[in-house]
C-alpha cells in the first residue's frame, strides 16, 4: 500500500510532502479551496450548536467527495527522525520552523470506510487545535480534505471540480480576498 500512496502522490501532488498538508494551498492554488467551520469565520466552537455546525459542515463536504473507501493521515510529531512506534510511518518529513527547532512529522495510514460522522471524534479535537497535520483521501488521492482549527482545505483533481464545489457552499468561504 505504501510504495502504490507514494507513486500516486508523485503523480498528483508533486510539489507539496504529505507530512506537510499546508503546502498544498500554495503550491496548488487552482484547485485548493478554503471553507470556514463556522458562521462570521469564527475559529473554534464553543457551545454544543457550534460543534454540530463544524462537524456538519465537514461531512457535508466529506460525503460529496468520499464514497467508499477513505485513507485516513494523521501526523505525529517528535524530535527525532527516528519512529519507536509500533506501526511504521508511510512518510516522514522534518519541520524547521526556527532553526536550531526542527521536529519530525510522522505521516500514518489508515483505511476506513466512509460514512457520515465516523470521523466526527477525530474532527471536533482538530476544531479544538487538539490534533494537527490531517488530510484525508480517496484510495486515487484525487481529492485531499485537510481540516484545521477554524475550517477545512480541500484540494480538488481540477479547477472546475474545485469551483463546482466552491460554488455549492458559497457561504462558508473565507471574506479575504485570496481565500484565507
Amino acid at each position: 500500500m505504501h510504495e502504490r500512496l507514494t507513486e500516486l502522490w508523485n503523480q498528483r501532488w508533486p510539489k507539496a510532502h504529505p507530512c506537510l498538508p499546508d503546502q498544498l494551498k500554495t503550491e496548488y492554488r487552482n484547485q485548493w479551496v478554503r471553507f470556514h467551520s463556522l458562521p462570521e469565520s469564527k475559529r473554534y466552537p464553543e457551545a454544543d450548536h457550534e460543534y454540530a455546525t463544524a462537524l456538519g459542515r465537514c461531512n457535508t463536504v466529506m460525503d460529496e467527495l468520499f464514497n467508499g473507501p477513505i485513507y485516513l493521515m494523521t501526523t505525529v510529531y517528535t524530535s527525532s527522525p527516528d519512529w519507536s512506534g509500533e506501526d511504521e510511518p508511510w512518510r516522514t518529513a522534518i519541520v524547521e520552523d526556527e532553526p536550531g527547532f526542527e521536529s519530525y512529522a510522522h505521516l500514518h495510514l489508515a483505511q476506513h470506510e466512509w460514512e457520515p460522522g465516523a470521523l466526527d471524534g477525530l474532527l471536533r479535537r482538530v476544531a479544538d487545535d487538539a490534533e494537527a497535520g490531517v488530510t484525508i483521501t480517496d484510495p486515487n488521492l484525487r481529492w485531499l480534505f485537510h481540516p484545521y482549527d477554524g475550517g477545512m482545505d480541500v484540494l480538488a483533481p481540477t479547477t472546475a471540480e474545485r469551483d463546482a464545489l466552491r460554488d455549492r457552499h458559497r457561504d462558508w468561504l473565507p471574506k479575504h480576498p485570496l481565500g484565507f
